[in-house]
């Protein structure tokens, strides 16, 4: 008797979670799609004497300091990666993901930048325009995920060395 009833409270809660989600995902929804015009847009100063329109973006991934930045208007690509400390070593400028609020569909836009062949060419025509919100991901590069199985496995491996000399020398003893 008792597992039933716990067993319909685990429903019962289950069913409000999902529900709970459900609505909160078409709330937030409503929110960014009421939120895409000249709202987004801030009057401030950087350090400097005069105020000029700030917006806010974001930048994930392999970068210095990884965030939220409050950059001027104008700002491209490049000079907000930069704000963010640069591109760690391990990061992959051919492939960087910038990713636009949502469309009238609900669905985000995701453009992808190679800074690479920008950093080669010094083509600015290679770099889109900044929007507030706009999210910028920086990916690790291709031997990243290698790399981090080495340092595993090497780790392991001396694991098991200091294990084996532990076991050796006590059993001399």
């Amino acid at each position: 008797m008792r597992s039933t009833k716990t067993i319909v409270a685990f429903a019962v809660l289950g069913i409000f979670l999902v529900s709970a989600a459900t609505h909160a995902q078409e709330r937030q929804k409503k929110v960014a799609a009421s939120t895409q015009g000249a709202a987004r847009y801030y009057l401030g100063s950087l350090g400097g004497t005069s105020e000029e329109l700030l917006m806010n973006v974001n930048v994930w991934g392999f970068v210095l300091k990884p965030g939220q930045y409050m950059v001027p208007v104008k700002t491209d690509l490049v000079s907000l990666i930069s704000y963010a400390g640069g591109p760690l070593e391990e990061a992959s400028l051919k492939r960087v993901q910038l990713i636009r609020g949502t469309t009238k569909d609900g669905e985000p836009t995701v453009f992808t930048v190679n800074l690479q062949k920008y950093l080669e060419q010094g083509d600015r025509s290679l770099l889109p325009t900044l929007r507030p919100g706009d999210t910028v991901v920086i990916r690790a590069g291709r031997g990243y995920g290698f790399k981090r199985v080495l340092e595993y496995v090497w780790r392991i491996a001396v694991i098991v060395q200091a294990y084996a000399l532990f076991s050796y020398y006590l059993k001399r003893s």
